[in-house]
């Protein structure tokens, strides 16, 4: 190959040599390393639990290091997707057109990212949109390393390849889910190590749930469509773990997402398989049991809001909504009143919005928090209604032609959809956050793959 590189005399002779397989080999690497973020993390965290100068700066030293990892691997990421941008270019001028008719949704989310670039420089503070502010590290530059994740995931075609990405996912979800189990049991290394209650290595608890109903779900996927038994018995193990860790943490509505979740991959497995069979039953039984557990206290949580408290919840956010009052403010822990005051603002600058990260001073006239805990008001906030519907455009595009094609699908295609549901539903009730929606557009990318066997480099077809 060296010697074939040497006598290439263009940019595009150098892409036809180099072919497909090195660039689907570093960017499964580099997919693995965003994956292996949380553990980087809490090394990290370790470290500073036992260093005793760094204590009074500890929590700001947390946030900055997790930040710096994301940044300087979203940085590595981007370069990477950019060159491999360019030999697509190269080799495929004049099937710009075809591809967008073809494949919309991803074409969708680059109109989106163009438009947070205008949003970002047209906000009362461009510095900030593209920073990100404070503990969020959420601006437009984050927003090119999601979209860099997105093009490694789209680049790894090769099935077995592709198998690699669930597996570490879920082993890593396992991590996550006994620092959360053992920390919230109060084991003198865990509990000193993490900074926030029920969190783990991240900064909040809802955040984990974030990350625990992406995990759940795959662990669910995996365990449904996976052929091999021992495979199997890994995912079921993987499931029962972390949906024990998701009711010790007790962020409600990414169990929630976890059950819908569920039922869609169910909805899947049918219409893929064309047929009903026992193995369908074992995740629903897992959920059940463990909730009936969690119901009767025999899950604890140093909250207290096990499943019987968060049924109450329901019941009663339920009540408020049907009163008429104003008690429908307070639905969803206060969430109902983020959620109105952020449809107030989107109308105040319809077409371009606030910018990035620019929402917290009217927010804070409702609540003092600085997002509306919901991601679709949030986009229509931050980018305007464009940007939002830019985002939904390529999300309902590509559910329309997966699910004609779902039959032909291959299993980590469907998985993938199943984990994209997840974190949709339960965003719904929660934002986004650098170090959990990398995810979401990992598996996002996932679920858009159509092709069984790598394609040509050289071809028009989707990568």
């Amino acid at each position: 190959m060296f010697k074939k590189l040497k006598e290439c005399k263009t940019l595009t002779e150098i892409y036809q040599v180099l072919g497909d397989k090195p660039f689907e080999v570093v960017a499964l690497i580099l997919l693995i390393l965003w994956i292996l973020l949380p553990i980087f993390a809490t090394i990290g965290q370790i470290e500073l639990a036992f260093d005793e100068s760094y204590e009074l700066m500890r929590n700001m030293l947390v946030a900055s290091d997790y930040q710096h990892n994301v940044q300087s691997l979203g940085i590595l990421s981007l370069e990477f997707a950019g060159v491999w941008l360019l030999g697509r270019i190269l080799l495929n001028k004049g099937q710009i057109l075809k591809k967008i008719k073809s494949e919309p949704w991803h074409f969708f989310l680059l109109a989106m990212l163009l438009w947070s670039c205008i949003s970002t420089l047209l906000s009362d503070d461009p510095i900030r949109s593209f920073n990100g502010s404070g503990v969020r590290f959420e601006g437009l530059q984050t927003y090119f390393f999601y979209a860099a994740v997105y093009i490694c995931a789209l680049i790894v075609i090769n099935s077995k390849r592709k198998t690699w990405i669930p597996v570490i996912f879920s082993v890593v979800g396992n991590f996550v889910s006994l620092a959360v189990i053992l920390q919230d049991a109060g084991y003198a290394f865990w509990s000193e190590i993490f900074v926030s209650e029920l969190a783990a290595m991240f900064f909040h608890f809802n955040h984990t749930g974030y990350y625990l109903t992406m995990a759940i779900v795959c662990s669910m996927g995996m365990y449904l469509f996976s052929e091999k038994r021992r495979w199997r018995i890994w995912y079921l193990i993987s499931m029962v773990l972390q949906i024990f860790a998701i009711l010790v943490n007790s962020t409600l509505a990414s169990f929630i997402a976890t059950w819908c979740a569920l039922i869609m991959l169910l909805v899947f497995f049918v219409r893929h398989y064309g047929k009903f069979t026992l193995r369908m039953a074992v995740p629903v039984l897992v959920v059940l049991l463990l909730c009936t557990a969690s119901y009767h206290g025999l899950i604890p949580t140093s909250s207290g809001e096990d499943m019987k408290y968060n049924i109450r919840l329901l019941f009663g956010d339920a009540q408020k909504i049907t009163s008429g009052t104003d008690e429908i403010r307070d639905v969803g822990h206060g969430r109902m009143k983020l959620w109105i005051q952020g449809l107030k603002m989107i109308p105040k600058r319809p077409v371009f919005g606030y910018g990035p990260e620019m929402l917290d001073e009217e927010l804070a006239q409702a609540m003092w928090v600085d997002r509306p805990d919901n991601e679709l008001i949030q986009h229509g906030i931050f980018l305007g209604i464009p940007g939002l519907a830019f985002y939904l455009l390529s999300l309902i595009c590509l559910f329309i032609n997966q699910w004609r094609n779902l039959k032909n699908l291959d299993i980590i295609t469907i998985v993938a959809a199943g984990c994209v549901i997840g974190y949709l539903i339960s965003s719904l009730f929660g934002n986004s956050m650098f170090y959990t929606t990398p995810y979401f557009y990992l598996f996002l990318a996932f679920a858009s793959g159509r092709a069984k066997t790598r394609p040509d480099f050289s071809s028009c077809q989707s990568p």
